[in-house]
């Protein structure tokens, strides 16, 4: 069984989590696939990923503010880390399939790549359009920018969130479960593994699923 294709002490990204997703680095690539290396009590990474192959290569993760609490100097190592040295302590770490990981190094040379391909594009169309600049003044429909104004309003919460509940939020992303706050100010809605939570800090306001337990211990500890 090949290992995942990420170096120790490379930077990586949880596709799951979304647009902000945290920082994470790779502390370990065991020699197992999905299904047969346990991600916490009896489950598999395969289980707790049913939307990734049970076949893929596993990588282990630590949040990059713990690793640097663990070791000030880990990213000059290469060699990989002890998860029984993580146990003891007290590191949390994840065990991802390596598909549902993304390099933040291959990212950025993606996107410099595609921000210069879009600028080729644009330069390419900048003639067609200065030919017809007179005529899109004079035509096309008036932008409401009173409405436009409104609709950005009304998808901001209607109450400043509490720094408990950002907390919260944060938290809840750090360690792998989908996390946004309500409009209501109130509240973090969550979701794993396509249950959906919703959360106050010290409990789950409604929600059952396979990770209610653990996103509850989470909540009481804000």
């Amino acid at each position: 069984m090949d290992h995942a294709p990420f170096d120790i002490g490379e930077p990586v990204v949880d596709r799951d989590q979304g647009d902000d997703p945290n920082t994470a680095i790779i502390v370990n690539c065991p020699p197992k696939t999905a299904d047969e290396w346990t991600a916490y009590r009896d489950t598999t990474v395969a289980e707790d990923n049913p939307d990734y192959p049970e076949d893929a290569p596993v990588a282990v993760a630590v949040y990059r503010n713990e690793l640097a609490e663990f070791d000030p100097d880990w990213d000059e190592r290469d060699t990989p880390f002890s998860l029984s040295d993580l146990n003891e302590a007290g590191i949390s770490h994840y065990s991802f399939p390596a598909p549902r990981l993304n390099s933040i190094e291959q990212s950025e040379t993606d996107g410099e790549q595609e921000a210069r391909s879009d600028e080729r594009t644009s330069e390419e169309s900048s003639l067609d359009d200065d030919d017809e600049e007179t005529a899109s003044i004079d035509e096309g429909p008036a932008i409401d920018d009173d409405s436009e104004s409104d609709s950005q309003t009304e998808s901001e919460p209607k109450t400043e969130p509490s720094p408990t509940l950002v907390t919260l939020k944060e938290t809840l992303a750090e360690r792998g479960v989908s996390a946004e706050i309500d409009t209501d100010g109130e509240t973090v809605t969550a979701e794993k593994l396509g249950v959906t939570y919703r959360v106050k800090p010290k409990g789950v306001i409604d929600g059952n699923g396979p990770h209610r337990e653990q996103i509850e211990r989470i909540a009481s500890e804000i």
